[in-house]
């Protein structure tokens, strides 16, 4: 199995925590991809990229960028995507070699994509690995999340041309649908790959000011406890908002816009 990690040592608790977790959850090999948006702004003209995207926003995009990048380079024909705050199920590594036996040419199917509202799955077409079940959501605004996905060559290398300098959020699928740089979209329903409970780097606190000051709270012993059992709680939930249906979705015929 070829894993590409998003994780860059200077993001130190998460680089050490999936470093770690990666050695009991998986027998693979990780190749570390993790790029820093602040890094990548100095060294580049500010403008190559989205100028109302937050330097966390395009360090992400980038990292993915970098993974697509070195699955294309290296002709691998399918591959994972994982970022620094996954957990990884005990039977990773057989469900993901189950689940690519059936990836699709041009396919993303996502580990883990909670929704804040219900969100209608096609049953039709629904794929069984063992305890955990996939399917084809109605709609590309679903797929939600890049924490851990399998991916075929030819989206990487479709997202590879589209995003170098970033004009898209890493998961920013339904963009990728609507553009046709992906020809089908699955998901995993519950959840195969959960979220630890860090505070995030991309900074969606919004102003200067509010990204400081949560960063100082998140340095509270107390406080951060406190806001990683909320944060866990809250994206838990999340995991119940998907409604089955027994209409076939487009997203299981094949995008219309996949040339």
């Amino acid at each position: 199995m070829d894993l590409y990690v998003v994780a860059h040592p200077k993001f130190s608790s998460r680089y050490k925590y999936i470093c770690e977790h990666l050695q009991s959850a998986t027998k693979a090999t990780p190749r570390f991809v993790g790029i820093v948006g602040a890094d990548a702004l100095r060294s580049c003209d500010h403008h190559q990229h989205r100028t109302d995207l937050t330097p966390g926003q395009i360090g992400c995009a980038l990292s993915h960028v970098n993974a697509y990048r070195e699955i294309v380079n290296g002709q691998v024909e399918k591959a994972v995507v994982v970022e620094d705050d996954a957990v990884l199920p005990p039977d990773f590594d057989s469900t993901v070699s189950a689940i690519m036996v059936h990836l699709r040419e041009g396919e993303i199917i996502s580990l883990h994509s909670p929704n804040l509202q219900q969100r209608q799955v096609s049953q039709h077409g629904a794929l069984s690995i063992g305890r955990h079940r996939i399917f084809f959501p109605m709609e590309a605004a679903t797929v939600r999340s890049a924490l851990c996905y399998i991916i075929h060559k030819e989206a990487a290398l479709r997202l590879l041309k589209a995003n170098q300098n970033v004009k898209y959020l890493a998961d920013d699928f339904s963009a990728f649908w609507e553009e046709g740089f992906v020809k089908h979209l699955r998901i995993a329903s519950p959840q195969i790959v959960k979220v630890a409970g860090f505070e995030s780097t991309i900074g969606y606190h919004g102003s200067a000011p509010r990204r400081i000051i949560a960063r100082l709270v998140n340095k509270i012993p107390f406080m951060s406890r406190y806001l990683e059992g909320r944060r866990m709680h809250m994206r838990l939930l999340r995991d119940n908002n998907h409604v089955f249906v027994d209409q076939i979705s487009q997203l299981e015929i094949g995008n219309k816009n996949y040339e």
